[in-house]
Order: C-alpha cells, then structure tokens, then sequence
C-alpha cells in the first residue's frame, strides 16, 4: 500500500464516514468465485453457512452437466459462474419468515438466446415444480420479463433482462408489497402482501424445477438477507458495495471485521495490519476467525496485498445503515504508514 492509500484512509478517518452494520441479516451469500478460469462448475459456496435459515453450499441439479464452468470475467475483473440451460444449482432451502422481509441481490448477465427459448426463463426463485405445494404456499421466481410470487406478478417496465449485459438485480418485500430494482433504479412495485409458509421453499439459481426452465448465462454474487433492505442499500450494492458490508452476517463472518467485533471501522485496520504480514499472529490474536471470510477482501481466495484497496474502500464508501467511525489511534496511523511501505516493497518485488 503506497502512500496514496495512505492518505485516502486518512481521508476517511478525516471526513468521519459511518461504517456500521445494518440490522438485517445477511443469511446466505455465493460469491461464486470457487473455481478456476475454465473447470467444471459442480458446487457453489455459501461463505455465510448460516443453517438456521436453511440455505446451504449448492449443487449442480444435473451431475451429467458438464457445461457449467467457472469463468473469469473482465467486466466483473473476476472468476463468475456460467451456467448452461439444462441444469439449475439447487441451494438447499430458503426457511424465511416472510412477513418480516427479504431481500434477494445478485448480479447477472442473460444470454439473448435465451428470449426466444420458452423453456429457459428462470435467473432464481424458489418454485419447487411439485403443483400441490407451488399452489399453497409462498414461492417466487424472477424471470426475464417479471418477477412472480404464488399470488401476483409484476411485469418489468424495461423488457427482457437477457440483453448479454451485466445487471444488478434486487428484489425485496415484506407485507406492505414487494418492489424491483434494477441497477440501483425501481423498475416494479406492487402491494400484494407477501405472506409466510412454514413450508421450506427450494432454492435455485440458473433456472427452477417448474418446467425446467433453466438458462444460459453468468452469475455473480447471489445474496439474500432475512429482511427488506433499503432503496439506499439497494442503491450501494449496484454500486459495487460488498454483501457483506450490508447488513449483519448471522454465524458467520463480516469481510472486512478483522477484529470481529461485528462492525467494519478503524479499529479493524490493526489486526487487517497484522493478518497481511503475520498470519500466525492473527491466528494466536483471533483464534477461531475465519481469515478468508474477514481478510479477503477481493473474494480471489487468498488475503494478500491485493486486498488492501478494496479495504480501504469498505472504511472509506461508508454504510448508510449507522454507526460512527471511531478514532483511530496513533499506533493505528503508524501501523498503515508500516503497512504501506511493505505492501509498496511487496509489489515492486
């Protein structure tokens, strides 16, 4: 980290930016970075593994399927998930208590043949394919041209979804209605009341067991929290924000929370300090952290120096959900000036 860096941070503590955690939490989160640039797509990791919720690690629903492949993206500038029409990842179950909110993030870019394919429609949902239980209780699915709960539809205002662009998509609700976000932007809102089942619904991305609709294209970051977020949240993850900088991380982990007190501040920049240049001593300072789920930052699988800028950005973008910044101490500043000289020496090595 070169002085620049430095100086943003600084910058940050300056301005006295909010960095706190919302209150809902984030129950489940793939990434979807699990695999190397061209091998098979299985398996996709939920880093939250919050079981109480009952979405887990997904699995590719057709294991004759060997078109889902772990891709590296160059808009994305990262490993994404390509999924092929004829096989969806089922993520175990969604157990939400809906009438107290959800909300479903995730990026995406829809293949155009897919328009004109009846059968390959689905990005996500939770529409099981058994009539009986689709009939009676809560599901919903977004396809390419509406978002469809088991009691009302909301048509988009802008057409098709499959137009070979990265989107970001998300979609919550609660019982005063649901509403569609587009690139950070309401595209669809009803008032239909969204009602809760005790019935654990399946969850898939890449299509849905009703009428196989499975579809061609590219996933990444697939979130969902068990509450309604706000538009200005919304608006921060089509912007690039992290998942889990939004909203609590249940059991798990907040990326970035290197001293893992639950909130992301500058008092995470000595132990982030610490976990760069002696992971062992992190390890004997926070036993039983997670380092990946904290320190990695950039979701590349390793922490290393690559993840300084984007944890300079989690301190300086701020959250909009509350929380003052607090001030750092001197032993703080002097451990980002050490910082940056090492992570300087490190890239030029």
């Amino acid at each position: 980290m070169h002085l620049r860096i430095v100086g943003r941070i600084a910058a940050a503590i300056v301005a006295a930016f909010t960095i706190g955690s919302a209150q809902a939490d984030l129950v489940a989160y793939f990434p979807l970075t699990d695999g190397a640039d061209g091998t098979t797509a299985t398996t996709a990791d939920d880093i939250i593994d919050d079981p109480s919720h009952g979405i887990t690690d997904a699995t590719v629903n057709n294991p004759l399927t060997t078109n889902d492949t772990w891709v590296f993206d160059a808009t994305r500038n990262r490993i994404v998930l390509s999924t092929t029409e004829g096989s969806r990842f089922n993520g175990g179950v969604q157990d939400i208590d809906l009438t107290t909110g959800f909300t479903w993030s995730l990026w995406f870019n829809i293949n155009s043949s897919n328009i004109t394919d009846p059968n390959a429609d689905v990005v996500i949902g939770t529409r099981s394919g058994n009539a009986a239980q689709d009939s009676t209780t809560a599901w919903h699915k977004v396809d390419l041209v509406s978002t469809s709960a088991w009691n009302g539809t909301m048509p988009y205002s802008t057409g098709t979804l499959a137009d070979d662009t990265w989107h970001h998509f998300g979609y919550v609700g609660d019982t005063t209605g649901r509403k569609i976000y587009l690139d950070g932007t309401e595209i669809a809102s009803d008032t239909t009341i969204v009602v809760n089942t005790n019935d654990n619904r399946p969850f898939e991305f890449g299509g849905s067991a009703q009428f196989a609709e499975d579809i061609t294209g590219l996933y990444s970051d697939i979130a969902i929290w068990n509450e309604r977020l706000s538009e200005a949240d919304i608006i921060a993850l089509a912007g690039g924000a992290v998942p889990t900088t939004i909203g609590g991380g249940g059991p798990g982990f907040l990326l970035g929370d290197t001293n893992n007190d639950g909130t992301v501040d500058t008092l995470d920049i000595d132990p982030f300090v610490l976990l760069l240049t002696d992971p062992a001593g992190y390890a004997t300072a926070f036993p039983g952290v997670d380092p990946l789920a904290v320190g990695d930052i950039n979701t590349d699988t390793v922490v290393d120096t690559l993840d300084i800028d984007p944890f300079v950005a989690l301190l300086t973008a701020g959250s909009l959900t509350g929380g003052a910044v607090p001030e750092p101490t001197a032993m703080a500043l002097l451990s980002l000036a050490g910082l940056g000289l090492w992570g300087l020496r490190k890239r030029r090595n």
